[in-house]
């Protein structure tokens, strides 16, 4: 605004007789100063006429006041225009950026090859990995999983491993993790990693545990328990269902001896063909014909003990209902028991399974 512009009259001397202007010189006199526009000078020329009745010195300083008020308008009026042009140019500019964005999009759907350099660039700069806390805690939380006894298939364990993290992600340090989908997808590979090693070394004690170097169902409880459980830490008393899962992996390995031997020959686990059946009274078992392993050792999922295992609790399930406690449960524990060479007076209490 002009408020501090300099009076037209200038700054005349003490004793210089000033010739008052006449109210329309006046007029147009602080048009020119607040550099009003036609529209403007015409209202404040009738504003003279209807105000021809106040006094001189009242009646300009009305005039005065109406034209600053028109000022500080015509300000307003161009800053607001100049905000929407401004706008304007921003908006073309975003318009702009987006077409190029999807020219170099169009450009790069072209080459795979780019896209493949692009994608390895971008993981290289957003690289995240697993702290070691983080993998320590998944290798345990995958340990205390696998040897779950209430646990239905095997073959899903990375998912039961990765619901533990989520459900409890402060306790285990991945507060900041599941709701990235680049950590998310780092934590997975950890994941099904740690569960295919794990599995292996369950798997791996199980055999020893019915084969060469065979060890009683106690002495293999308690080492899985040392190992594997978590609840290890808290208390020596191992949990009844606990040794109740435990025979039940020992007397599934024995009936299913060559299935294991096979699958384990590539883990360096020590064979033996005879030591199952001193150790237990049971048929052989005849061996699978060559053509359900995979020619360059591997054995195929559906022949893995893993696989094999998971069917059968689901037919055993199916076929003694889901209640461990049933009278059919017990009894088939009773019976694995015996079969585990576990003294008849020591089955009762193992045939609470729910415990």
């Amino acid at each position: 605004m002009s408020f501090a512009s300099p009076s037209p009259y200038g700054n005349p001397h003490p004793d210089h007789q000033i010739t008052p202007p006449t109210p329309s010189q006046f007029v147009d006199d602080v048009v020119d100063r607040y550099r009003l526009s036609a529209d403007q000078r015409h209202d404040l020329h009738l504003a003279l006429q209807f105000g021809s009745d106040l006094s001189y010195g009242d009646l300009l300083l009305r005039i005065s006041a109406q034209a600053q008020m028109s000022e500080l308008r015509n300000e307003v009026f161009e800053q607001r225009n100049e905000m929407f042009e401004l706008r304007n140019k921003m908006l073309g500019l975003k318009n702009e950026v987006f077409n190029i964005s999807n020219m170099t999009k169009a450009m790069v759907r072209k080459s795979d090859e780019t896209e493949s350099v692009l994608n390895d660039a971008r993981a290289i700069l957003t690289k995240w990995d697993l702290s070691r806390g983080q993998k320590t805690n998944i290798i345990a939380v995958t340990k205390n999983s696998v040897c779950n006894a209430t646990i239905t298939s095997y073959e899903t364990l990375d998912t039961a491993v990765k619901d533990e993290l989520m459900e409890n992600a402060k306790r285990y340090g991945f507060d900041d993790v599941f709701e990235r989908p680049d950590r998310v997808a780092v934590v997975k590979k950890e994941i099904g990693n740690q569960c295919r090693s794990v599995k292996k070394q369950y798997r791996a004690h199980i055999l020893h545990s019915v084969d060469d170097k065979a060890t009683s169902l106690s002495e293999t409880v308690q080492l899985l328990y040392r190992k594997y459980s978590m609840e290890a830490n808290k208390s020596n008393a191992v949990p009844t269902p606990f040794t109740a899962r435990v025979a039940l992996l020992r007397r599934f390995a024995c009936e299913n001896i060559d299935f294991l031997r096979v699958e384990s020959s590539t883990t360096e686990v020590n064979e033996s063909e005879s030591a199952c059946a001193r150790k237990r009274q049971r048929p052989k078992v005849s061996e699978e014909p060559e053509s359900n392993t995979r020619r360059s050792g591997c054995i195929s999922k559906e022949n893995s003990f893993w696989y094999r295992f998971d069917k059968f609790l689901a037919e055993k399930l199916k076929e003694f209902g889901d209640d461990l406690a049933s009278e059919k449960w017990k009894e088939y524990i009773a019976e694995t028991l015996i079969l585990d060479d576990v003294p008849l007076h020591t089955a009762a209490p193992l045939l609470d399974i729910q415990q």
